[in-house]
């Protein structure tokens, strides 16, 4: 099946890149309709030796794509109760200046939001753009590190929460 889906996915590719002339035919929805179809030939390019992987070993490749048409998302697991793993993107959001300021961040892959880094690069994005170290930040990504590095950084209130070794917090 992997054989015959890469032969297609090959042949789609040709066609996709067959003379530019083409590319002044195309009107409206026809200009949408190929972009997608690059998109989808890519992704299927990218998931076809992952599949071929799992095939392979009985394990899951990392990075692997779980969705053709955003393959941007990733599993993220949580740990909660009735649902240990979530689908989506990671943002990283952050309040400033009371409830005047938010600011997101989506990540461009699964472990740059991850709290452990996010807490040192909240506060620095904050430093940025104010010129000032928050007065205070909560969030997860405790370590005896981090701690230290936002005391360092101008923080005066740290709350970062500790990790509960059974596996929540």
């Amino acid at each position: 099946m992997t054989g015959i889906v890469e032969k297609l996915n090959e042949h789609l590719g040709k066609a996709l890149g067959a003379p530019a002339a083409q590319q002044g035919t195309l009107r409206k929805y026809a200009i949408v309709a190929k972009a997608k179809l690059v998109q989808l030939q890519q992704t299927i390019s990218k998931l076809l030796p992952q599949i071929r992987y799992w095939l392979r070993t009985g394990f899951v490749a990392g990075g692997k794509i779980i969705s053709l048409h955003i393959p941007q998302r990733y599993s993220i697991v949580r740990g909660k109760v009735g649902k240990k793993v979530e689908f989506g993107l990671s943002w990283g959001i952050r309040r400033l200046r009371g409830d005047s300021y938010l600011l997101a961040t989506l990540a461009r892959d699964r472990g740059e939001l991850q709290d452990t880094n996010f807490a040192l690069r909240a506060v620095r994005d904050h430093i940025a753009l104010f010129d000032k170290a928050p007065q205070a930040y909560d969030r997860g990504g405790y370590s005896v590190q981090n701690v230290s590095t936002l005391k360092k950084l101008g923080v005066k209130e740290v709350g970062l929460a500790p990790v509960d070794v059974r596996g929540g917090r």
